[in-house]
């Protein structure tokens, strides 16, 4: 049985809670992580309809980008939403600004969405620790326990994947006479030709790894090493910059975000040049005009602009073009879905029907 803790622990492994922004509340906001989970409502906002849509087909926990719960409460009373969803017995997890950042996150589905190659972050805002795990293993062993380990996280590093390197030597051990040793007898001391095998492994898959390398082992206790990595770190942030396959016009360019993203609206400014480099944030992203014109963007795309913003878009030269927070932010939800189906094939996750945009656009 699927518990809610279980999928909200693949959601941290996913988009780690501990780089939400300071002032976000993204995380288990509301239930039991010991609940069993057999339908969950997703959602980019939980509403009354939404939960409306989640009790008529039995779904008792509801996943969301924008927190339930945002700003502290002081009080809890019928009639409000959160009140509702105790009451209901709903779970609800929310990951907000740790989506945003997270590689196959907010804007990495905005910039497939777009058409974009070629990714890079726009703004970093900080940098994912990596460790080292060194494991011994009995010779004829090592391949096994090392592409387990690989197929579990360990051993990538920028275009690389299976990264390891391997030393021969002799480990020796005298197993006690409760152990049931896999080489060797109980009081005797055991000499064997092992393999070292030491593999890069990021923060988020570290558990996953070395669960993948205990159960490939074939010893009953494994002798392994996990050290901080002070050499690699990788980066993490707001916002991706990449290429169009072929450049457009504005105009062309403008009308195709309107499309890739299924919106009834967007706005642009008045600039006329042709678009190849594009740079996007989901959700509110004007503050990264300036970011978007260090990494040499020719538009930005993003929503809840300012007007000084469009202001200082024209004296740079950048197409500007909102499209706003719903329509740039929801492309995220099929993506999470999948990967969450994916994972949990014992549980149901359904998109809600009634997740739209609030905003009604009057032509």
């Amino acid at each position: 049985m699927t518990k809610v803790r279980d999928i909200y622990r693949y959601i941290d492994q996913l988009a780690p809670f501990d780089r939400q922004e300071s002032w976000d509340n993204s995380g288990l906001l509301i239930g039991d992580g010991e609940a069993v989970a057999e339908k969950a409502m997703m959602a980019l906002d939980i509403t009354d309809a939404v939960v409306d849509e989640a009790a008529a087909c039995g779904a008792k926990l509801l996943i969301s980008h924008h927190p339930v719960i945002f700003h502290p409460q002081k009080r809890v009373l019928a009639g409000d939403l959160s009140y509702r969803l105790v009451r209901e017995g709903m779970s609800v997890i929310c990951a907000h600004t740790n989506l945003d950042v997270a590689e196959l996150g907010v804007n990495d589905c905005l910039a497939k969405v777009i058409g974009l190659e070629d990714l890079e972050l726009l703004e970093e805002t900080g940098r994912e620790t990596f460790y080292k795990i060194a494991v011994f293993v009995p010779a004829g062993q090592g391949e096994q326990v090392r592409a387990a380990m690989a197929r579990a996280g360990a051993g990538s590093l920028g275009e690389y994947t299976d990264c390891a390197f391997l030393s021969r030597g002799e480990g020796c051990f005298q197993p006690s006479a409760k152990a049931s040793p896999y080489i060797g007898r109980a009081g005797e001391l055991t000499r064997v030709e092992e393999i070292k095998i030491e593999m890069i492994v990021g923060e988020g898959e570290l558990s996953s790894v070395v669960s993948a390398m205990q159960a490939a082992h074939p010893y009953e206790t494994p002798a392994y090493d996990i050290f901080e990595n002070q050499g690699v770190r990788r980066p993490y942030g707001l916002g991706r910059v990449g290429s169009l396959y072929e450049s457009m016009g504005a105009e062309e360019f403008s009308l195709h975000v309107k499309e890739a993203l299924d919106t009834p609206l967007i706005r642009s400014n008045r600039i006329d040049k042709r678009i190849k480099r594009v740079a996007v944030c989901g959700g509110a992203g004007g503050s990264l005009l300036g970011a978007a014109k260090a990494a040499r963007a020719d538009a930005l795309i993003t929503g809840d602009i300012k007007h000084d913003v469009w202001l200082e878009a024209d004296r740079m030269g950048i197409l500007l073009i909102d499209a706003g927070h719903f329509a740039t932010e929801n492309v995220v939800m099929p993506r999470l879905r999948g990967l969450l189906q994916t994972r949990f094939s014992g549980v149901r996750f359904l998109l809600a029907q009634n997740s739209i945009d609030p905003v009604v656009y009057t032509f």
